[in-house]
């Protein structure tokens, strides 16, 4: 893909050019013989560590975040250009944070919650991961069957989500679930932030993925939850 972009934005993707060739491609080996052996193709602590530091010497972090957040806010032009670069090596790697979780903490979170996920998030100090999908239904919203209902002032969440990607990771999960079953999908909805190693949010199995890649399908099983969970 070839677009055009300012001198400082072509020098961020030659650099991640460079990331890519100098320090990803040279842990494809290690990468692809792990998932020869069963394991998921993902990298060692050791490997990540390594990287991240790096990253964070060249200054590719938190490359979409609002300046404020010490971000550098780029384009989402740009933005596609750096994921082109990423995809030329199997090694799995993004530069982070995740940037889908990332905006929907920027545009509906509550102040309080901006200071306790986004902020530690969008400087790499916190992992997330979103469960939306369902068995029997996929991504389809208006199939969603996780229930989110009122007691005692707290609410209460049962139900499953599959294909959930990067839990084990994760420091907080992005949990939908319908609190309006007459709206549903129009407007029915609502999503909470839920802590690691909340009581209730169980990891039902693992899910090996084309690639090598691994998913994971979640038990709800009497999920409190604040008001301060709601995102939002």
């Amino acid at each position: 893909m070839t677009i055009d972009v300012a001198e400082e934005h072509r020098m961020i993707i030659d650099l991640v050019e460079k990331f890519v060739d100098n320090e990803l491609m040279p842990l494809e080996r290690a990468v692809m013989e792990r998932e020869a052996s069963g394991e998921p193709v993902s990298l060692i602590k050791e490997e990540e560590a390594t990287l991240l530091e790096k990253c964070k010497k060249l200054g590719l972090w938190a490359l979409d975040a609002p300046e404020p957040l010490g971000g550098a806010e780029l384009p989402t032009t740009v933005m596609l250009a750096i994921q082109e670069r990423l995809r030329r090596t199997v090694t799995p790697f993004i530069f982070p944070p995740d940037s889908p979780n990332l905006h929907m903490l920027m545009d509906v979170a509550t102040p309080e919650q901006k200071e306790k996920y986004m902020r530690p998030y969008a400087q790499g100090e916190m992992k997330s991961c979103i469960a939306i999908s369902e068995p029997g239904a996929g991504g389809d919203p208006a199939q969603m069957r996780t229930r989110a209902v009122r007691e005692g002032g707290e609410w209460v969440i049962n139900g499953r989500k599959i294909w959930v990607s990067n839990v084990p990771s994760s420091d907080f999960v992005i949990l939908m679930a319908v609190t309006d079953p007459d709206k549903g999908a129009r407007g029915g909805i609502t999503a909470f932030v839920v802590d690691k190693g909340t009581a209730g949010f169980n990891v039902e199995r693992e899910i090996r993925m084309l690639g090598g890649a691994r998913t994971y399908e979640l038990a709800i099983e009497d999920l409190h939850l604040k008001d301060s969970q709601v995102l939002g």
